[in-house]
């Protein structure tokens, strides 16, 4: 309303346009995040993937944010190829390194472990950021939770772990998570390795 005045200076209308474009992207994201979660479980195509490429891709487009964070990287991932729902899967992974990167301290450390074992993939994704409170463990899965306000960026929708379990759940898949005292937190879950 303030922009469609003449009454303001041009240094305004540029600070206006820019939290309109920040909340227009929170709002576009949180529609994302929302139409996600609400997806039924229904037949869905499978592909092959390469689990290293798939992991590989998604830390080059968190370069940015890994950098920023002057965060240390270490991976050990398994050569696994695999058939699977490629969006689904790819937003598991997504969703869980973005939040080891948030979470992490600075010049901190995530580490990626990935390896199979019988007919189940086994992934951790650990941050060396504080460890969750005993009281919070359970609310992390709640939609719109988060647990540290003070380091959620105001993009952030709290719907990127209850999105991810609730894939996986449809894929009959586990989720856990792991305090590691004095070391930091790790996500770990479970795919299953189609042939």
């Amino acid at each position: 309303e303030l922009l469609e005045t003449d009454s303001i200076s041009s240094s305004d209308t540029k600070n206006f346009a820019s939290i309109i474009n920040k909340e227009s992207s929170r709002l576009m994201n949180l529609v994302q995040d929302t139409l996600l979660l609400t997806k039924q479980n229904h037949r869905i195509d499978k592909k092959k993937i390469n689990l290293t490429a798939l992991i590989q891709n998604i830390l080059q487009s968190s370069g940015p944010q890994i950098n920023e964070k002057s965060l240390h990287l270490e991976s050990q991932i398994e050569e696994i190829t695999f058939k699977t729902n490629e969006p689904m899967v790819h937003s598991i992974f997504e969703n869980l390194i973005e939040n080891a990167i948030k979470y992490s301290n600075d010049d901190g450390e995530i580490k990626i472990d990935a390896y199979s074992k019988g007919e189940k993939i086994y992934v951790d994704i650990f941050n060396s950021g504080k460890c969750i409170e005993e009281k919070e463990l359970n609310k992390i899965w709640d939609r719109f939770y988060k647990s540290d306000k003070s380091r959620t960026n105001k993009l952030s929708t709290g719907l990127g772990l209850p999105i991810v379990r609730s894939i996986l759940s449809q894929h009959n898949e586990d989720i856990w998570v792991k305090n590691i005292e004095g070391k930091g937190v790790s996500f770990i879950f479970t795919l299953k390795k189609s042939h």
